[in-house]
């Protein structure tokens, strides 16, 4: 008779090999699956995060109305947006549609934005713009060839 859990343990491995190194087996199977879906998990939550900041840029959130509203943002509604707790930089922008061409009016999507790094990051430029400048993307210089002398892209 045996007396002890150790050698009831050491007679089931003697008498069930098999089952004991397929549990075995199975286990260390299981536990690698798991660490397998936590690191695809983190490497997923990564990558989106990555992909959303290179499109947003450090932005987390975006308000405003739709251009044809009668709703309006003013300084005193930034101010309160500006003093909530958990918001760290506000950046203002003026988003409209501009009409381009003497011939044919494309409604061009233009923005207005200052030197700070949430716009610069949001648009995605990194030289300062200053009074009477503006910024035009490839497509729309393209467009307007004859009349961009100074190209900078």
């Amino acid at each position: 008779m045996v007396s002890s859990l150790k050698g009831i343990a050491l007679k089931f491995v003697k008498s069930n090999k098999f089952i004991v190194l397929s549990s075995i087996f199975s286990i260390l199977i299981s536990v690698s699956l798991l660490i397998t879906l936590f690191t695809f998990i983190n490497s997923a939550e990564n990558s989106l995060r990555n992909d959303v900041i290179k499109t947003y840029g450090e932005m987390d959130l975006s308000v405003g109305y739709n251009g044809d509203s009668v709703k309006k943002i003013d300084s005193l509604m930034v101010e309160k947006i500006s003093s909530l707790k958990n918001v760290k930089t506000v950046s203002k922008v003026l988003i409209g549609r501009l009409q381009v061409g003497k011939k044919q009016k494309l409604g061009v999507y233009s923005v207005g934005v200052d030197n700070d790094k949430l716009s610069k990051s949001r648009y995605h430029f990194v030289k300062d713009i200053f009074s009477n400048e503006v910024i035009l993307n490839k497509g729309l210089a393209d467009y307007n060839a004859p009349q961009c002398q100074d190209k900078h892209f």
